[in-house]
Order: C-alpha cells, then sequence, then structure tokens
C-alpha cells in the first residue's frame, strides 16, 4: 500500500454547518450541501472548503467554508471548527479499493497510537476543495481526515 497516514495541523475555521441525526444517505449529504451553497451565493459570501463530518454514530454534519463574513438565518448556523492535529489522507476514491483501503488504514491509527504518537482518535471527517459532484478535481483530491487527541 502506498497511502500513508500523516499528521498536520489545521488552523480554526468559520463555516457554515447543518447537522442530523439517522441513517446514512449519500442523497440526503449532497441535498444538505447543496443547500448550504445555495445559502452561502444568496448572500455573496466566498467559500472554500466543503466539509462532510461524522462527530458520532448515526449523526452527520456537512460544512463549507465561509471566506466572508456571515450572520445566521434560517435551519443553516455559522460556526467555527476549531483548530485540531488530524491524521490525514489524500486519495481518489475512483481509483482505490475503500474497503480494502480502510480496512489497511485503521491498522495503521492502532498502530500509531499504540506506539504513543497521540492518545486517541475522535472523529472522522472529509474534505473536498469545492463541490464533489460538479467539480472532478475535487471528488478526485478529496481528502479523509481523523482527528486526533493528546498528540506528541
Amino acid at each position: 500500500m502506498t497511502e500513508r497516514l500523516a499528521i498536520k495541523s489545521l488552523p480554526a475555521v468559520k463555516v457554515v454547518a447543518y447537522a442530523w441525526r439517522g441513517p446514512h444517505s449519500d442523497k440526503r449529504i449532497r441535498r444538505e450541501f447543496e443547500r448550504l451553497a445555495k445559502w452561502a451565493k444568496e448572500r455573496s459570501i466566498p467559500t472554500g472548503n466543503w466539509y462532510f463530518l461524522e462527530p458520532g454514530q448515526r449523526r452527520w454534519e456537512v460544512a463549507i467554508e465561509l471566506k466572508g463574513r456571515a450572520v445566521r438565518r434560517g435551519r443553516a448556523r455559522v460556526r467555527t471548527l476549531r483548530p485540531v492535529k488530524v491524521l490525514y489522507l489524500r486519495y481518489n476514491p475512483d481509483k482505490v479499493d475503500l474497503e480494502a483501503l480502510w480496512g489497511r488504514l485503521m491498522k495503521q491509527v492502532d498502530a500509531l497510537r499504540k506506539s504513543g504518537r497521540f492518545a486517541r482518535a475522535g472523529t472522522y471527517r472529509e474534505v473536498y476543495r469545492a463541490n464533489p459532484w460538479t467539480t472532478p478535481s475535487a471528488w478526485a483530491g478529496m481528502e479523509s481526515q481523523i482527528v486526533i487527541h493528546g498528540s506528541k
């Protein structure tokens, strides 16, 4: 396997976000992303990265980075993703066997944790540079991140 996890620190990011509970649904994820993009476009706020977060079991959140000033209106909420350290991997989901990749990566996460590089792994998130449904390069360059705590 050529894919390797690396550790990096990320700064705080202001986002517009929407969260929900329930079963995983790609259709729902796409619909909520499109709703947030429309929200930002109506307010003429420039956007950055698109985030899909899994903060807990059967809990989901989508968020889009805001590069301008914004005020909450409606169901969307403006909030800040805290600065964190993450284990990350950038890859093209169309060119790898995701099930095998994630099995091997979870073994790497366990090995890094056991070696003392960090105390525990936290939430999982995916980061895209733009809308992954309309921008092929955003999908091809997606980054998976696992938030880590107690890193050295």
